[in-house]
This record gives C-alpha cells, structure tokens and sequence, in this order.
C-alpha cells in the first residue's frame, strides 16, 4: 500500500501480492472482471487525496476513508457484464459478494452504494440503492459518492492525467489545485455534476484549476451553470442532508 492508501496491485505489469486481505478481495474481484486496473487505482488516488484535503469539514474516520478506498477500487467492474448500466451492475455484482473480513454488512453495503453512484443519476430517496444506506449514514454518503463521483470524472478518459490533486480551504470555498488537469469537453458535464453533488453535501462552491495552465479555471456555481438534477431530487437530497 503506498502512502495515499491504495494498493498499487502492478509493478511494471506484474501482479504483486496485496498483503491486506479485504483490500486483496476487492482486487482480486476486479481482475476477475478484467477491468483496467490503472484507472482504478487513479481514480482511488485522487478520491483518497480530496477526503483527506476535506478532513476538518466532514469531519469522517478511517473507517469511512476505507470505505471510499474500496469503491473507487471496484466502481467499475460491471463493465464485465456491459457497459450501458454498468454502475448498477457494479452494485449488483458488490452485493453478491459477502463482505470482506471483519466488515459489516452495512459497510459493504455502502461500498456497494458508492460503487453504484459514481456515474449516472445523484442519489434520491426514492432508489432503493440509497434506502438501504441507514439514514444516520446518508449526509456521510452523499459526500463520499460526490469525492468517487469527481475523481471518476477527472480520469474519464483512463490517461491518468491528472497527476496529484490538493484541497485548499477558504472561509467560501473550496478549491481543488488538479495537476495535469485542463478542459476537456467530453468529461466537462460529468465534472460539473460532482461538483454539484460536493456543493451540495458539504455546502460550499468548489472550484476546479488546473495548476499548470491559469486558462484552466472552472468555477460554475449551481444557481448558473452546473446541470440540475429533477426539482423533486434536489429537494428530497437536501431533506437527506439536514
């Protein structure tokens, strides 16, 4: 496990034995699957990067960064059944699986949830994916799915571009200094829901830039600019938060 927290599972395109045995199931089902082990540990790295740059504002344990690191280790294995739903199918195949050792059914469950969130529709009351996350847990979760939701999105296109990510904190804002990071139209519509969705979980505007090029700022605030969800999701999301 390197310093982020994942576990880099490649050396030169070897497999390396993964000494954790939850972290090594987790793995060990997505090369089953055949997915691209890159991204994954790209997306995990950048996930785990933004939870800890957001430490002081969510305030979540280890625990719930494991969680994190799991899903964003496993988002994508649904491919293997197709990629039209594949975040569903990433639900299905995570709940068939038993929980990993000394895990609750109720952390796996989340894992699941995240998994099933990092693309497509923001999570709603009305999913049967986000009813069986407790109620206790759901503020916790939403934030969660927003951080996997991003990091996704910054590396849609599998090239690891962006290289290292850093949160810095102001009284109004939250910015997120991505190294490598410049516009591209094709994940612009996916950034800009995470961003919405992490607005709304942790309750200020994130702003996006890439640190290399100063043309790179992307600073949409939800009232303007970012994609809204239906007017009864946003409603019943924000009764989820309070």
């Amino acid at each position: 496990m390197d310093d982020a927290g994942c576990a880099h599972g490649r050396i030169s395109g070897v497999e390396r034995e993964i000494r954790d045995p939850r972290q090594r199931s987790v793995v060990e089902l997505g090369r089953r699957c055949n997915y691209d082990e890159r991204h994954h540990e790209q997306v995990c790295k950048l996930a785990l990067a933004i939870f800890d740059g957001l430490k002081n504002l969510h305030g979540m344990d280890a625990t719930h960064r494991e969680l994190l690191e799991f899903a964003a280790l496993s988002h994508d294995i649904g491919w293997h059944i197709g990629h039209s739903g594949h975040h569903k199918h990433s639900y299905r195949m995570l709940g068939r699986m038993a929980a990993p050792l000394d895990w609750s059914g109720d952390n796996w469950e989340m894992v699941a949830g995240l998994a099933r969130y990092h693309r497509g529709a923001l999570p709603e009351t009305g999913h049967s994916e986000y009813g069986n996350v407790s109620v206790g847990q759901r503020k916790r979760f939403l934030q969660l799915a927003a951080v996997l939701r991003l990091a996704n999105a910054l590396d849609a296109g599998h090239s690891g571009t962006v290289r290292s990510i850093k949160v810095v904190r102001t009284p109004e804002t939250i910015q997120l200094l991505a190294t490598g990071y410049i516009d591209d139209p094709d994940a612009a519509t996916g950034i800009a829901i995470a961003k919405y969705l992490l607005e709304t979980a942790c309750g200020f505007p994130v702003i996006l830039r890439g640190v290399e090029a100063k043309s790179n700022l992307v600073m949409m605030p939800p009232s303007e600019h970012t994609p809204r969800p239906r007017r009864g999701a946003i409603g019943k999301r924000r009764a989820a938060l309070s």
